[in-house]
């Protein structure tokens, strides 16, 4: 059972604040488009779906988004009803007119804990959200999102039956159909990831998946990896691998929603030498897939296709938010043919990055020293194994660590020309090279001040590419003219004469424009979505980007603000 602390107090308290709504007068302003917008009713079927009390936190793990969507989306919808009420502001928190308000206990998720105002929470029963979708649309990030599970093989709920299919499928079959179980089956996708352990007699079974399909019954599960080992949840937890709220949950519940770093962290922790390790699911990629989503000219993609190949390293460099990261990973979907994970690496480089991290370097135990191998070292290790195949690591943000002293001895190697010969590394005396199948992108942030260009050196080792924003690309305009929103169509006239103004700009130029992913990954989008993205992501850009100039960034900031404002009259 979820645990609470002793001193815990919901606030407002009813005597501190009581909104004074009734349940008939809820459900009049739940059936007002103006107050409730769509996405603010997805939040309450969210609230309502989760049982009426989370933090955005748990929120966002379950359904997606980030926390600060929720967040967001909940302070504008209370101000919008005490504005239709002409009440003043809670104590506090504006939210608390919908939802009283604690502290969450170091068993759970977030820093507060939400809980639906009692008349409001009755109210949403009498409302028909049937066609407000949960996940639907409601994805922040500018990629579909994955979801990542952690399942128990010992609960009574599921009974394990291996299913051989290529030797590697499995089927996991309900034994019942009890409510919280057939959420959590709804709401996991074919895609997903989920890391499984079970007690089997050779020991602890832990298993990396892929769910492979999903139907009211059961899901199947394609294994990618496996492990036999002594680990359990419970150790887990005592190293700090699994938050404790995590291990909480499980005592009730067989499948859990993971974030991504939980997952990562369990995978990472595990370190088991394979018992047996099955293809990877492989999901066709082809040119025509890349072209849709990635907004760039065949010629262009053609050209960087043909540069990868003959030089090994490339650099993608653009203002924030023209796709850098997402483009890198599909140009190496496109170069293996298909969405194949298991070939790429992703490192994000930082000011104390290391070569120690990077290549290798001694790691400190409870007594001494060891010596251990790094990310890089480990997947040239991995491309070595397999020649006929191609790798890619990924590298974001290249120019903020110290490029030179990452990649120490093994800089000249990088060379397209200096692939399989043999150096001798500092550490450990041993003879390594970096194999001819190991593609490097990375991916440069041109907008960042507080970071220095790459040298010379280094230069002469990657062709690069810049991206720019593509509001004038015949995907783009496809995709803007199916949205059909006035208010964006408007809102994007202003931000492309914008950039013109940043490129003329002597202190600024195009590598500071304002980028088009900022506006993508929305089969729908309205005033609320739009309002949050100038408000919160567009105009802070500006604040900084002129933080020595106040009358344009100004300007700029009534411009924008005036067409939002001339939407909603």
């Amino acid at each position: 059972m979820r645990r609470l602390q002793e001193n815990e107090v919901w606030f407002p308290t009813k005597s501190e604040y009581d909104p004074g709504i009734s349940i008939e007068e809820w459900v009049s302003l739940l059936e007002d488009s103006e107050i409730f917008t769509e996405k603010s009713l997805r939040v309450m079927k969210c609230m309502k779906d989760i049982g009426g009390t989370a933090s955005c936190k748990q929120l966002a793990m379950e359904y997606g988004a980030s926390s600060g969507t929720y967040q967001n989306v909940s302070s504008a919808l209370a101000e919008r009803v005490l504005a239709a009420r002409g009440a003043s502001k809670p104590p506090g928190a504006g939210v608390a007119v919908l939802y009283q308000i604690r502290r969450a206990t170091r068993y759970e998720a977030g820093g507060w804990v939400w809980r639906l105002r009692e008349n409001l929470s009755k109210a949403l029963e009498r409302v028909d959200l049937s066609t407000i979708p949960l996940y639907e649309n409601f994805i922040e990030d500018k990629e579909i999102n994955l979801s990542y599970w952690m399942l128990d093989f010992q609960k009574e709920n599921f009974t394990y039956i291996a299913m051989p299919v290529k030797n590697i499928e499995a089927c996991f079959i309900f034994k019942d159909q009890e409510e919280i179980i057939y959420k959590k089956l709804q709401r996991i996708r074919k895609g997903d990831y989920v890391v499984c352990l079970g007690e089997f007699s050779e020991g602890q079974l832990i298993a990396k998946c892929i769910v492979d399909n999903v139907d009211e019954d059961f899901i199947t599960l394609i294994e990618l990896e496996n492990f036999v080992s002594t680990e359990t949840w419970g150790s887990l937890v005592s190293t700090g691998v699994l938050p404790k709220f995590v291990m909480d949950d499980l005592d009730e519940k067989t499948l859990i929603k993971l974030d991504e770093e939980v997952y990562e962290n369990i995978l990472k922790s595990l370190g088991f030498v394979l018992t047996d390790k099955p293809s990877e699911v492989e999901i066709s990629y082809p040119i025509d897939d890349f072209l849709k989503e990635v907004y760039m000219s065949e010629e262009k993609i053609r050209s960087i296709i043909r540069t990868l190949e003959r030089k090994k390293n490339i650099i993608l460099q653009g203002p924030p938010g023209v796709g850098k990261t997402f483009a890198a990973k599909r140009i190496a979907w496109l170069l293996l043919g298909s969405a194949k994970t298991n070939n790429i690496e992703f490192v994000q480089f930082h000011q104390n990055y290391s070569y120690e991290e990077f290549i290798m370097g001694f790691r400190p135990l409870a007594e001494g020293f060891e010596l251990r191998e790094g990310i890089f070292y480990n997947f040239c290790i991995k491309a070595k194994k397999c020649p006929n195949e191609k790798f890619f690591f990924i590298i974001d943000e290249i120019n903020r660590a110290n490029v030179s002293k990452v990649f120490g001895e093994l800089l000249m190697l990088m060379e397209n020309d200096h692939r399989n010969e043999e150096i001798t590394l500092s550490y450990n005396g041993e003879s390594f090279s970096i194999p001819d199948n190991l593609f490097i992108i990375g991916m440069m942030n041109t907008a960042d001040r507080s970071i220095a260009m790459i040298d010379y050196a280094l230069r002469r080792r990657f062709s690069f590419f810049e991206l720019e924003p593509q509001f004038d690309s015949e995907g783009f305009r496809v995709y803007q003219k199916n949205l059909n929103s006035p208010l964006l169509d408007a809102l994007l006239e202003q931000i492309k004469e914008l950039n013109s103004v940043i490129r003329s700009d002597r202190v600024l130029g195009r590598g500071f424009c304002i980028g088009h992913s900022y506006f993508t990954g929305y089969s729908a989008i309205d005033f609320e979505t739009l309002s949050s993205i100038i408000s919160f992501d567009i105009l802070p850009l500006l604040s900084e980007y002129w933080f020595d100039n106040e009358e344009e960034y100004f300007s700029w900031k009534e411009r924008l603000e005036g067409i939002l404002a001339h939407d909603r009259r």
